[in-house]
């Protein structure tokens, strides 16, 4: 061992098992297709039509659902 102290040898090779470790669960999240999306209400909905919709719970999730549905183009038509 020329030219590498104890401590360096230490610390690169403490670094070179912590890369070793993440590797798998980055391949892992990567190859993953789920594609759900779960999100928390404080309570139920009556309505998805949003004009018929006047409690928060119901407006939160008319915004998420039909937000991006139309949009204006940038002339602004």
């Amino acid at each position: 061992m020329t030219g590498m102290t104890r401590r360096e040898l230490i610390t690169g090779a403490a670094a070179a098992a912590g890369a070793v470790t993440l590797l798998p669960g980055a391949a892992r999240a990567q190859t993953t297709q789920k594609r759900e999306l779960i999100v928390a209400q404080g309570g139920d909905i009556a309505f998805f039509d949003p004009h018929m919709s006047t409690s928060s719970n119901d407006i939160r999730v008319s915004f998420n659902l039909y937000d991006n549905l139309t949009s204006r183009h940038p002339d602004g038509k």
